[in-house]
């Protein structure tokens, strides 16, 4: 009979990491369902998703909200992921609001793992990390609201962003490059803050990480790619 062996530490940081996520995820999902609607704001956000549905995924220049013609002069990637879900799942913005958020911030638990398993060097710390993110009440309360249509997306792609710009950084390769190129830009056209805390974390990263030939090469290519 084969006996039951105790999970190795890595294998333990997993295992940790694997129910901040399952219970993480609870929690995200719950706030907006004992809710019932969108979540403290959005008000905006629910007339800029419905106007940009309206115009056929087009930008309309104006929205008009609380009696003012107002520039649409905003990141407009989550507002695209809403307007096409709704489509393809034919339900109403205002439900979109409602969840798509949550949705979003369970994505970015596996994420923020990966982060810090870049960044701490082993699973157990990662895994120790995970949970004290998963539930951090400022990691949910701000980016869970209606206005969360983009706040969350802008949480999600800096976690990814940060990832790969510290790889590259650590040990570079076109992929990690790429990557954080590709992540930097995702992060832009999702929300304006944190486009700016991206970039100031990444300047962190590179007078720790990378002050070198390679490192100053690849921070440029990140800038230059990202605009």
């Amino acid at each position: 009979m084969n006996r039951l062996r105790a999970p190795s530490q890595e294998q333990a940081g997993g295992l940790i990491a694997l129910v901040a996520v399952i219970f993480g995820g609870w929690v995200r999902l719950f706030i907006p369902q004992i809710a019932g609607f969108p979540v403290n704001d959005g008000g905006l956000f629910y007339v800029m998703l419905r106007a940009l549905q309206a115009n056929g995924l087009r930008l309309p220049m104006y929205i008009q909200y609380n009696g003012l013609s107002i520039p649409f002069a905003y990141p407009p990637l989550g507002f695209y992921v809403g307007a096409i879900v709704a489509d393809i799942l034919r339900v109403e913005a205002i439900q979109i609001l409602q969840w798509l958020p949550a949705v979003v911030l369970i994505a970015a638990l596996p994420a923020f793992y990966g982060l810090a398993k870049t960044m701490l060097g082993t699973s157990f710390r990662a895994g120790l990390a995970t949970p004290l993110y998963a539930f951090t009440p400022r990691a949910i309360t701000w980016q869970i609201m209606g206005g969360g249509l983009t706040r969350s997306f802008g949480q999600l792609f800096l976690i990814l962003a940060l990832t790969f710009i510290y790889q590259t950084f650590t040990g570079y390769s076109r992929k990690r490059l790429a990557l954080s190129i590709l992540f930097s830009t995702l992060v832009v056209l999702s929300h304006p803050e944190a486009a700016l805390q991206t970039a100031g974390i990444a300047v962190l990263f590179w007078l720790f990480k990378g002050r070198s030939r390679q490192g100053v090469l690849s921070a440029v290519a990140i800038g230059v790619g990202t605009l």
